[in-house]
């Protein structure tokens, strides 16, 4: 009936670069420890 919420992991290299990418134009920084966040933000809803 509900389709589960798939989260796909990020690799390091993908999320170092969507990390430093969000630091240099937003000045948020994400620490690794932000990882699953991140990949839980840009999953499908």
């Amino acid at each position: 009936m509900f389709d589960r919420e798939e989260i796909v992991p990020l690799h390091e290299g993908e999320f170092r670069l969507i990390r430093d990418l969000i630091r240099d134009h937003c000045g948020i920084f994400f620490d690794d420890g932000s990882r699953f966040l991140l990949e839980r933000r840009l999953s499908k809803d």
